[in-house]
């Protein structure tokens, strides 16, 4: 890992600026990613997978965990596919390799225009550490959640929203309208939202999420969106922050940058993108916001 004096001084960054930080190919399986950020021990098993069991929410596919540390214990949200849509369960665990199925905390409703056939909770708002346990934070005396769902049955079928969930004791969850429409967005995002995490810096909230665009071999790109009160949300005028290099039906991958690691200094907080390549069909990019660093840095 390289580490250079901050050339940005604590201004706004633009996404040539940014990216420009991440310019360093890598030449091995975790070469770029650093050491402090390194996972090389692996379970070598699933700790969640599709039940395979007819009638069940996650019988044909488990997506989006989300871990958390919460009440003694670990707990995880992830996505099921049953072949109609998605819905969200909940996984509990004392030591992060043994997980316990604890069932659907988000049901579609039929009944519901905007989750008649899926509703997907990917993110619970919580602490920036990325060396903490994942203590969850509470607004308000809720805990916030963001979720997207998509229009029509069938495997992310349709140009999918983005919105803010709310609860009290994380079981039961209060929908509200969406905040962020494919329609609204500039051209990269038109073809439709997909998963989105929501973190919160210096009194700002900040939505990362991912899109496509409306091309036939279209491409996935990532973008933030802004707001202080979470009813207003403002797109950054540099996204979409992280590009492809190839169409996603490609490469297989989730939105990512041409670079490996990039962490850049953009007022009173930093973004960070690491991509590594030689895992991209598992896991194509990750992405957290912390407390701004002395220097930026590339790795």
């Amino acid at each position: 890992m390289r580490r250079g004096k901050n050339s940005f001084n604590g201004g706004q960054i633009g996404r040539r600026a940014f990216l420009s930080l991440a310019a360093v190919p890598l030449a091995g399986a975790t070469r770029g990613i650093p050491e402090d950020l390194k996972t090389p021990y692996k379970i070598g098993r699933l700790v969640v997978a599709p039940s395979e069991a007819a009638g069940d929410f996650d019988s044909q596919g488990a997506d989006c965990p989300f871990v958390y540390h919460h009440g003694g214990r670990f707990w995880m949200t992830y996505v099921g596919f049953d072949g109609i849509g998605y819905q969200t369960g909940l996984a509990s665990s004392h030591d992060l390799a043994s997980w316990k199925r604890e069932g659907l905390i988000i049901r579609r409703d039929r009944e519901t225009p905007l989750i008649r056939y899926s509703i997907a909770l990917t993110w619970i708002l919580r602490e920036n550490d990325v060396f903490a346990p994942g203590r969850l934070r509470r607004v308000r005396g809720r805990f916030l959640g963001v979720y997207h769902a998509y229009p029509k049955p069938g495997y992310e079928q349709g140009p999918a929203v983005i919105g803010l969930c709310w609860s009290s004791d994380l079981r039961k969850w209060e929908i509200e309208p969406p905040c962020l429409r494919a329609e609204d967005g500039a051209d990269w995002e038109r073809g439709g939202l997909y998963k989105a995490c929501i973190v919160e810096q210096g009194g700002r909230y900040f939505l990362v999420y991912n899109a496509k665009d409306e091309g036939r071999r279209w491409k996935e790109h990532t973008g933030v969106a802004v707001s202080r009160d979470l009813r207003t949300w403002t797109r950054l005028p540099a996204n979409p922050y992280c590009r492809p290099a190839r169409p996603a039906h490609q490469t297989r991958s989730l939105p990512a940058t041409p670079a490996s690691c990039a962490t850049a200094a953009a007022g009173p907080f930093s973004i960070t993108v690491w991509t590594p390549r030689a895992s991209l069909a598992t896991c194509s990019h990750s992405l957290a916001i912390l407390k701004a660093p002395k220097s930026a840095r590339a790795c």
